[in-house]
């Protein structure tokens, strides 16, 4: 009966995504380390131990990803810029072999980060850059890991990260319209 009720609660606890993140900062010397193993952990934090559907993954069933944050600039104090590549992989039916569904790289990555100050989390409401940029991509991991399992099956997760885009764009944060951003047929715009 106790391992039932261990197993029960396992799955029940169990989030879709395991996310791996990572954060590199070659060009940024001269600050405290602990800044970046914090937000490092928090944003881990937030991506895997959120519930983004009312579905129920067993912990096998995670989708795995990874974040990888190159952080180039630091304009303003808690005000980071750089780039990001988000990378999903899935198993390939039958096999051992994964293979890589969704690779991007973000060249407009800019958000403010309070060390030691959780991020906030809203669906619908705009409340930071750092908060819609990991909603956004979360979103887009779970639509195209659902697109590999049925045609447009992922669609409910582009039109929730839409939304988040649509709520950001008012922010005037670079890299969530059409036309700004460094690279501009690459922005989270057109790639929504």
């Amino acid at each position: 009966l106790l391992l039932i009720f261990i197993a029960f609660t396992i799955k029940a606890n169990a989030q879709e995504l395991n996310c791996r993140v990572m954060i590199q900062r070659p060009q940024l010397q001269g600050i405290d380390f602990s800044i970046f193993t914090n937000m490092e952990k928090e944003i881990m934090e937030y991506m895997n131990n959120r519930r983004w559907t009312d579905h129920t993954y067993l912990p096998e069933e995670r989708i795995k990803c990874s974040i990888t944050i190159v952080l180039q600039g630091l304009p303003q104090n808690d005000r980071f810029e750089g780039t990001c590549q988000v990378q999903v992989v899935r198993p390939v039916f039958n096999s051992t072999h994964e293979t890589v569904i969704f690779n991007y790289k973000d060249n407009d990555f800019k958000f403010t980060y309070v060390p030691f100050q959780t991020i906030q989390y809203s669906e619908n409401t705009y409340i930071n850059n750092i908060s819609s940029l990991l909603n956004f991509y979360a979103l887009l991991i779970l639509g195209y890991d659902y697109d590999t399992f049925s045609y447009e099956g992922g669609m409910p997760f582009f039109e929730r990260a839409r939304n988040t885009l649509n709520l950001a764009v008012a922010s005037r944060e670079p890299g969530w319209e059409a036309s700004t951003g460094s690279d501009r047929n690459r922005s989270k715009y057109w790639l929504i």
